[in-house]
């Protein structure tokens, strides 16, 4: 049956996009649902960018939960109870948060998502240069320096917040019911 959804699911939103992956933690850390993670912190993130203004490590990893979540809820078995608008608006949201992140249109979702976490953990370590140097083209066509200034300076982004929002409820949704199931 779940082959069956997923095989619907394709076939109604045009091309499977390539499945994506988030690193696990550094150091070996405690490993956390990164999908939840990302659902929650686009949901914060996008809905109070006034939050992440002067902290654009922060910042790149909102924009790549969001890389990672347009992938995420595509492809994803367990998100197909999810309804199909929450997919949509963040493909809807996708060309918002890119343009307000340098990021090319047509950047693979992997090479956005490790750079952008490729320029956190630059900035985390306080190394600028090397977050700079992530932040290069192609996936960022007006280089590292530009890429960082916006991600100091998200703007309201409303159909990004939409999405992180209406993510954000599915799970809350989902799990009520998986709670509330005999």
């Amino acid at each position: 049956m779940i082959a069956a959804a997923l095989l619907a699911l394709t076939a109604c939103g045009g091309p499977r996009p390539e499945p994506v992956t988030w690193p696990a933690p550094a150091g070996g850390g405690v490993t956390t649902d990164p999908a939840r993670q990302a659902i929650n912190g686009t949901a914060f993130g996008f809905a109070r960018p006034d939050t992440l203004a002067g902290r654009p490590a922060e910042a790149a990893e909102l924009l790549a939960q969001a890389e990672f979540l347009t992938v995420e809820l595509a492809i994803g078995p367990r998100w197909i109870p999810f309804a199909p608008s929450v997919r949509q608006a963040f493909v809807a949201a996708r060309p918002e948060w890119r343009a307000a992140g340098g990021i090319a249109p047509d950047a693979a979702p992997q090479a956005a998502i490790d750079a952008l976490l490729g320029a956190r953990a630059a900035l985390l370590a306080g190394n600028r240069a090397a977050a700079v140097a992530a932040l290069a083209p192609p996936v960022f066509p007006a280089g590292g320096e530009d890429a960082l200034a916006r991600l100091s300076a998200l703007p309201r982004l409303p159909l990004s917040a939409r999405a992180g929002s209406d993510a954000q409820s599915e799970m809350w949704r989902d799990q009520v019911q998986i709670e509330s199931d005999p």
